[in-house]
């Protein structure tokens, strides 16, 4: 990917890896700090931090990163183990009811209103190449 080389490319001092429960919420409340120039995340996650934050998503720019798609599917791991093997299966039988039933309404919510038609159209032809 671009951004991938892209990033090998700049000054590892110049980078800050975050992670946690709330990595993009954080990362958001640094870049307002002046601790970050920029950060990388899903647009739609950073806007719902940011409106959690009081923060007015107009007040955000967001790019897009060239060769990655718009939406994507997220992954799930467990062990290699019966059980988690178990989990899988249960865990990917339930998401395909959820992410139509629930998910893309959820999702859609933290969007500005005239955003919500195209992104549910995008959601369920991807949804439906699957």
């Amino acid at each position: 990917m671009l951004i991938d080389e892209i990033l090998k490319s700049v000054d590892e001092g110049s980078l800050v890896e975050h992670y946690g429960n709330d990595a993009v919420g954080s990362l958001l409340q640094m870049e307002r700090l002046g601790r970050l120039q920029a950060f990388i995340g899903f647009w739609p996650e950073a806007r719902y931090q940011a409106m959690q934050q009081g923060i007015a998503p107009e007040e955000l720019s967001f790019l897009p990163i060239k060769g990655n798609p718009t939406y994507q599917f997220i992954y799930i791991s467990c062990s290699k183990s019966p059980a988690g093997e178990q989990a899988i299966t249960k865990i990917d039988q339930e998401m395909r009811v959820l992410r139509v039933d629930s998910l893309m309404g959820f999702y859609a919510q933290w969007l500005d209103p005239s955003q919500r038609a195209g992104y549910l159209e995008e959601v369920r032809a991807l949804f439906q190449k699957d």
